[in-house]
């Protein structure tokens, strides 16, 4: 912004002509009332000076506008008729600027001397309507949240000149910004030279038991930076059988031009790709864990009846139960390392709550133990390969060589 651009408002210089324009919503300049106030001595003084600094050039009395830098004739004979025309003007001719000025925000102005003045950002809506957007998404809020009487009284008090912002309104602005993701991501996927790996992740809702495939592509770019992309979340349509799934994931992979860049495929371990069938031999042995961690943690008075015997036996309560999802290990094995942590107090429990008729035997306990034993390579494996940033050989190699000689050890 130019010196000729910097405006100024001084409101306590100039109460009326802030107002008048502040409070035109019309973007028509109201007429300005320049009237006359008076001095200690009673002497009438017209606020017109309010806007104007008295200087003599070649021995004349002049006036020079704070806002332009203009000089006018400042005759005591010719008033300030002349005056007050230039002040309305200069308003008249300045008052998108002024307007921006006002629903603006501060912000520092570095000179080119290097020295810094304040000045006005001038404020966009739909940058603000862009971030709330981001912030919903990124934050998982849901679109009522726009309607909050909280925001939205936030927002007001912010910049009273922000328009409500309502969920439908919301919506459409969530799939604006999905259209031009997906297209960023496409560009990327399409100058990308080498190869991508593909995993998929199913979940069946809760409440509505609609089952969903999240379809993910991981791939290096040619600046070596590793790069994590969500390519589809698709409703997966009953029966969910191998060849559904299949021809989901095929289409998927046809949309964004990747079926011929496949490096490796990781698929989800679910019932339906036969997974964690090793696991189906002890399942006996885990099921009274998995009910009784359940029951437990069922409702918070059990939670706290739970805690409260864990105190009283002095066991360190930082790690909570934690129930499984049956078809991932991993869970699985998180699970039974905790419940293992708390043995004691599931047996003092027993003796107190006659409901509770699923403690596991001492033979169920000892097969916990070896199963967490064998499974800890696998989990810290996994927890090294999961890392998005440091999967280097020096890392995994040492532990995938431990894992292949505990194997070994098992038989």
């Amino acid at each position: 912004m130019s010196q000729s651009d910097n405006i100024e408002i001084n409101s306590s210089n100039a109460p009326n002509l802030s107002r008048n324009v502040e409070d035109n919503n019309d973007n028509e300049v109201e007429e300005i009332s320049l009237s006359t106030l008076k001095d200690k001595k009673g002497n009438k003084v017209s606020i017109t000076w309010d806007h104007f600094t008295k200087v003599t050039i070649n021995r004349e009395k002049k006036a020079k506008c704070m806002h332009c830098n203009a000089i006018l004739e400042a005759k005591y004979t010719s008033g300030t008729t002349n005056l007050n025309r230039h002040v309305k003007s200069y308003f008249s001719k300045n008052q998108p600027k002024i307007q921006e000025a006002l629903q603006g925000s501060l912000k520092v102005l570095k000179r080119e001397d290097e020295s810094c003045d304040i000045g006005f950002d001038s404020f966009d809506p739909n940058v603000l309507q862009s971030l709330i957007t981001r912030m919903v998404v990124m934050d998982e809020l849901p679109l009522k949240f726009v309607e909050y009487k909280g925001f939205r009284e936030m927002m007001a008090h912010a910049n009273p000149v922000v328009k409500p912002m309502s969920r439908n309104t919301l919506k459409n602005e969530i799939l604006k910004l999905y259209y031009i993701e997906n297209v960023k991501t496409l560009h990327m996927l399409e100058k990308n030279h080498g190869r991508v790996a593909i995993t998929t992740d199913l979940w069946t809702t809760t409440n509505q038991k609609k089952e969903y495939m999240v379809v993910t592509t991981h791939f290096i770019d040619n600046s070596w930076k590793l790069h994590t992309q969500i390519l589809r979340f698709i409703y997966v349509p009953s029966p969910h059988t191998a060849e559904t799934l299949s021809n989901e994931l095929v289409q998927c992979l046809l949309d964004w031009n990747v079926d011929r860049k496949l490096s490796s495929m990781t698929l989800d371990n679910c019932t339906t790709n036969d997974a964690m069938d090793g696991l189906k031999v002890i399942e006996n042995g885990v099921g009274k864990i998995r009910e009784s961690v359940s029951y437990w943690t069922q409702t918070p008075k059990r939670f706290e009846s739970f805690e409260l015997a864990a105190r009283q036996l002095k066991i360190n309560c930082k790690k909570s139960l934690k129930l499984d999802c049956p078809t991932r290990w991993n869970s699985t094995y998180a699970m039974l390392d905790v419940a293992l942590m708390y043995k004691s107090v599931f047996s003092l429990l027993q003796q107190h709550e006659s409901q509770y008729k699923s403690l596991p035997s001492d033979s169920e306990w000892d097969l916990a133990a070896t199963m967490v034993e064998h499974l800890k390579s696998f989990y810290m494996l996994t927890e090294m390969f999961s890392g998005t940033k440091y999967p280097t050989a020096n890392l995994f190699f040492p532990l995938i060589c431990k894992m292949k000689m505990s194997i070994n050890g098992w038989w």
